[in-house]
């Protein structure tokens, strides 16, 4: 966006930064990626600079990584987990996964250090990935009134179950956070069965 982060030596070094950035976002595990993409207008230009302006490729990394934020951290102890670890904070546990996006939650080791903030970075690595789930669909509560009943009275006529979709969507992940998701089809397997309860109005 116009403002000059950082020089290295060759163009092939560059973009080495930048595929390094994109990287952690890119192991998905489940679906298919569709598409990698930085959100800011980035640019890799030729220019004359002094010797001492050329940057480390790995200071670079860190800096455009997490700003110029101060990222405190928190180192685990036996029998800490996220969870844990969000509650001392007052934090989510899907902050701290956002900050940590290289830590395995299940295996969280003591000695292990936890960032407690989420990284600004300067570069905004947007995900686009398609996947294919079995999801429940809710079911409606209907009432039916009875005046043979009184009003503390009431019972289920028909018990509620829930229905079953097959979904294909589009995820839209910013660094790795969950901004967006798009329904692309969704197919019913079952269709829920409404739950129906009569209630008594007679005084």
């Amino acid at each position: 966006n116009g403002e000059v982060v950082g020089s290295v030596k060759t163009q092939k070094e560059a973009q080495l930064i930048i595929d390094t950035i994109k990287e952690p976002y890119t192991d998905i595990g489940e679906g298919i990626l569709k598409e990698v993409k930085i959100l800011e207008d980035l640019k890799i230009e030729k220019n004359e600079v002094q010797i001492n302006d050329i940057g480390n490729q790995e200071d670079l990394i860190e800096y455009i990584k997490i700003g110029e934020d101060e990222i405190k951290t928190h180192i685990i102890e036996a029998g800490e987990s996220f969870w844990t670890v969000a509650r001392m904070y007052d934090t989510t546990v899907d902050e701290l996964m956002a900050a940590n996006p290289d830590a395995d939650p299940q295996k969280l080791w003591p000695g292990d250090e936890v960032k407690l903030l989420v990284p600004t970075s300067l570069l905004t690595v947007a995900t686009t990935v398609e996947l294919e789930y079995d999801a429940e669909t809710d079911y409606e509560t209907i009432i039916e009134k009875d005046d043979s009943m009184y009003t503390n009275q009431q019972k289920v006529k028909v018990e509620g179950q829930k229905g079953m979709s097959h979904i294909v969507s589009n995820q839209i992940k910013h660094n790795g956070i969950l901004v967006e998701e798009k329904i692309v089809t969704e197919d019913v397997i079952k269709e829920p069965i409404n739950e129906v309860i009569i209630k008594g109005t007679k005084e």
